[in-house]
């Protein structure tokens, strides 16, 4: 691997020493009747069952994504998805769309305390939802007034930036979170 090949934006490193990056022009990506994938790649090895999972989920979505096997195993790193050939593109796009779905807060409506537990009631760009937090360690700062909350139930909500929220919604927020 040459030195520039496991850094990322800002010279950052990404990966491991021992990470494989694979090249989107001589990989592809299947799937079969049941929606499993498959990536076939450079050396035309068909890997079966592949979990996919972005890297930087929040920072860079639309890129650097991680190919392992179905026991956890690296089977490679692609540092451009938009550069596969169309067909595994979309088909990786949709696997990555259903596995992270994270609905964006819009507005926050109110938001009950109980203990160390909040209940809170917002809306979001999937409609309305309500959910429970447990205590601080649930709201992860991202900085620029994002805000990524995860509920006891492991689902993940995003405030993309809380001081661009209205100003009752900010007005919870101030209560609550700060």
């Amino acid at each position: 691997m040459n030195s520039d090949a496991a850094t990322g934006q800002g010279g950052g490193i990404i990966g491991s020493a021992d990470s494989r990056w694979l090249d989107p022009a001589r990989i592809r990506i299947s799937a079969d009747r049941n929606d499993r994938l498959f990536l076939t790649d450079e050396a035309g090895v068909r890997h079966e069952g592949v979990r996919v999972g972005k890297m930087f989920a929040l920072t860079e979505p639309d890129r650097y994504v991680s190919f392992c096997t179905s026991d956890g195993e690296e089977i490679g790193l692609l540092r451009e998805p938009a550069e596969l050939a169309e067909d595994s593109r979309e088909l990786l796009r949709r696997h990555l769309r259903r596995q992270y779905f994270v609905p964006v807060i819009t507005g926050v409506r109110e938001i009950r305390e109980f203990w160390m537990d909040q209940t809170w009631t917002v809306l979001t760009d999937r409609g309305p939802r309500q959910f429970t937090l447990q205590g601080r360690e649930a709201i992860r700062f991202l900085g620029k007034g994002a805000m990524l909350l995860i509920d006891t139930d492991d689902n993940r909500y995003l405030i993309e930036d809380s001081r661009k929220l209205d100003a009752a919604s900010r007005k919870w927020i101030d209560s609550y979170v700060w």
